[in-house]
């Protein structure tokens, strides 16, 4: 029996996907922040900053949109915060994932978060997701 996906937590809400291109393995999501979203009240007023586990979960909802699974974070063996993502001075990102799908239930992704002409790099990124 197939479970149903439910909603995902930040999308649509924290972060739009604008555009998603595929080339084998290799995936390129064009994403928008949402500025206004209630995260930045407290992180920070006044001056908003993407909290690390809200782009880590950018990362992990943008397997799940590739993949149709739900998963959840098993392994995270590389996670380097280059650069401060600000939703008002960095609305439009790219998150360029390479996935590839071990044995149906393990997926191995890895990937970054840069501004849309790859000038900076926010993150950097490897792990493995488990289907739930």
């Amino acid at each position: 029996m197939e479970t149903k996906m439910e909603p995902m937590m930040l999308k649509d809400s924290y972060f739009n996907i604008l555009d998603m291109e595929k080339n084998d393995n290799d995936i390129l999501f064009h994403i928008e922040l949402n500025p206004s979203h209630k995260v930045y009240e407290g992180h920070f007023p006044g001056m908003p900053v993407c909290p690390g586990v809200c782009n880590v979960e950018m990362i992990k909802e943008c397997v799940q949109e590739h993949t149709g699974k739900r998963l959840f974070l098993n392994n995270l063996s590389q996670c380097k915060f280059s650069a401060v993502i600000t939703p008002t001075y960095n609305p439009l990102l790219l998150i360029s994932l390479n996935i590839e799908n071990i044995d149906g239930e393990t997926i191995k992704a890895k990937g970054k978060i840069t501004d849309p002409d790859g000038s900076t790099t926010f993150i950097d990124f490897k792990g493995e997701f488990q289907t739930k």
